[in-house]
């Protein structure tokens, strides 16, 4: 009695796992930040995102200097972003992210005081 496979071990990691690498660079800085107060306690945070971003990462402080709390991580939606933030976060700041890794960070745009 012989026992014989039919099996052949795959060639490649792109046979093995069905996908290739990635071959792309991590993505410039997003452009055009703008951040708006729509009413109080709501905010408009624009920008237009690097076409080789898949999506983007919001960051939001209140001093421009300290950037510890994402407002939004892997957004992949259109600009603007608009959602309902306490009025002390008034920086904003947007980095684009790909499968080669995160982006630089745009320069902070302050939204303004908030409205009463």
């Amino acid at each position: 009695m012989s026992l014989e496979a039919d099996f052949s071990a795959p060639h490649s990691i792109t046979e093995f796992y069905g996908y290739t690498a990635c071959e792309e660079t991590v993505p410039s800085a997003p452009t055009g930040i703008t951040a708006t107060w729509l009413i109080q306690g709501v905010i408009s945070v624009a920008f237009t995102r690097p076409g080789d971003a898949d999506g983007v990462d919001i960051q939001y402080s209140t001093d421009n200097a300290t950037w510890d709390y994402f407002l939004v991580e892997h957004y992949t939606g259109s600009s603007p972003y608009a959602t309902s933030t306490s009025c002390d976060n008034e920086y904003f700041r947007v980095r684009g992210y790909n499968c080669a890794g995160d982006g630089s960070w745009s320069s902070g745009d302050w939204a303004g005081p908030c409205p009463p």
